[in-house]
């Protein structure tokens, strides 16, 4: 099984819609070669099953007490569902609330000891990852680990924190720009010294922004080459047919830029201390 994650370190910048239009590209790319798996793992979860208007059941929660003792790639289809939406992508839905992390405390052990046997391929959207969570153990055997991040200054500053705090794991993680100019991907990838994957150029209220409950997703259409061309070179790199869009010559272990630098002093100082 060849797993990527798809993650974010604060906020909604967009990983479920980019695990959702990756997930539908890969299955495109691979055909009849090879079938995709798309697990909502988020700790918050239930957003894949809304956006796609699928029930949580059959699911992660499904999933989690019929594999506690081992999960093989039958199981985990017999566990998920499909739609017309995503053609060709088997979904495990995730559930909404407090019962999503206890149905990740037993689902992420087993699912990484399969990542390694089975021939799938299987994208996992964990939401926001903390620090020492169950997402640990998924990151740690994924083949490739994405980040999701807008370009402002704040999510940038996140973001670095959170790769630092990956690398410091061994994890080689690599961030996706929600943004709409791939101009953003060298001054991004450079304020956070790691290598930008791909800038996907999310909408707003258009077909892809997957805004609200079971928003279809429509067909791939002219006017949406920009997407279009994001989705596939970030599908093309996952499958390793294509280097990431930017890798800085600055590495993370070097000082920010002063201007992200800056930004993080304000964003961690302690209430009342003074700059």
């Amino acid at each position: 099984m060849s797993l990527v994650a798809l993650c974010s370190a604060k906020g909604s910048p967009g990983t479920t819609t980019v695990s959702l239009l990756l997930a539908r590209e890969l299955a495109r790319r691979l055909g009849r070669t090879g079938g995709v798996c798309l697990l909502d793992a988020d700790p918050d979860g239930g957003d894949v099953a809304v956006r796609l208007g699928l029930d949580p059941v059959p699911g992660a929660g499904t999933l989690a007490l019929a594999g506690r003792h081992g999960i093989d790639d039958g199981l985990l289809l017999a566990h998920s569902q499909r739609t017309t939406t995503l053609p060709g992508v088997a979904v495990v839905a995730g559930i909404s609330g407090r019962a999503q992390q206890a149905t990740l405390d037993w689902l992420v052990r087993p699912l990484a000891d399969a990542a390694v046997r089975s021939p799938l391929q299987l994208v996992v959207d964990l939401g926001r990852i903390a620090a020492g969570g169950p997402a640990s153990v998924l990151l740690e055997r994924a083949g490739e680990v994405l980040v999701v991040c807008r370009s402002d200054t704040a999510s940038v500053v996140h973001t670095r924190s959170a790769l630092i705090r990956l690398r410091a794991q061994g994890i080689a993680a690599r961030a996706v720009v929600a943004a709409r100019d791939d101009r953003v991907a060298e001054e991004v990838s450079m304020a956070l010294g790691h290598p930008v994957a791909g800038v996907v150029p999310l909408g707003h209220g258009g077909p892809f922004d997957f805004a609200g409950p079971r928003l279809p997703v429509a067909s791939l259409r002219a006017e949406d080459r920009a997407l279009q061309r994001a989705i596939g070179g970030l599908a093309a790199f996952v499958l390793g047919q294509a280097p990431a869009l930017v890798t800085p010559q600055v590495a993370i272990t070097e000082h920010a830029p002063d201007a992200v630098r800056l930004a993080a002093g304000r964003l961690h100082r302690p209430e009342g201390e003074e700059p």
